[in-house]
């Protein structure tokens, strides 16, 4: 299924990485964060139970905030699916959870859009996933 996927299968995580961590540091601008800290908090893709531990060593702040958005994408994916699949498309609907989107957003994702999309949503959430340890240090050491 990958192969008959192609290449495209790898864009989906790079333009959902690119745009969180763009959006994020447009969000700084409204936050009481710096852009490293917003963008550090989102690199999460909604692995919400690994980003914040990555963080706890910067800020406890900065660890509650990383918890509390990447739940927010978590369930606000879990709301939006539905909504996207219908009014813009079923590859966009990968896009919402970030990481979870290879397993408790999955079957919201399947069940919204087509079988064919699970081979693009599991493959960018595993991305994203494997992302995520080498992002949020990454970020913070900046």
């Amino acid at each position: 299924d990958i192969k008959a996927a192609g290449f495209k299968v790898l864009l989906i995580p790079v333009a959902v990485a690119a745009g969180t961590l763009g959006f994020a540091a447009l969000g700084s601008l409204l936050l009481p964060l710096s852009a490293q800290e917003t963008m550090a908090a989102s690199a999460g893709f909604g692995w919400y139970s690994l980003a914040p531990m990555l963080l706890s060593t910067y800020s406890a702040t900065l660890s509650a905030v990383a918890f509390l958005s990447n739940v927010m994408r978590e369930v606000g994916s879990i709301l939006l699916i539905p909504i996207v699949a219908k009014r813009l498309g079923y590859i966009e609907c990968v896009a919402l959870p970030g990481a979870a989107a290879m397993d408790t957003v999955l079957p919201v994702v399947v069940g919204s859009t087509h079988e064919r999309i699970t081979i693009y949503s599991f493959v960018s959430g595993v991305i994203l996933s494997f992302a995520v340890p080498v992002l949020v240090p990454l970020i913070m050491n900046l």
